[in-house]
């Protein structure tokens, strides 16, 4: 996957590539592995609750759809 990023120099710099299924969970699987620093994408939906609350607590932020 390493190849995949532009060569532009930055591939150096690259640490992890996290490969997570594409399900339309994806950037919560990914926040989730990061800050469960690396125990896993698997709580994915605990992110996706505590992005919830925060709208909620600070709902002038929160877009109306």
């Amino acid at each position: 996957m390493i190849e995949n990023i532009p060569s532009c120099n930055i591939q150096k710099y690259v640490q992890k590539v996290l490969d997570v299924e594409s399900d339309g969970h994806c950037g919560f699987q990914v926040v989730s592995y990061f800050l469960k620093l690396g125990k896993g994408q698997d709580n994915f939906m605990e992110v996706h609750q505590k992005l919830l609350d925060e709208l909620e607590t600070h709902g002038k932020w929160q877009y109306q759809f």
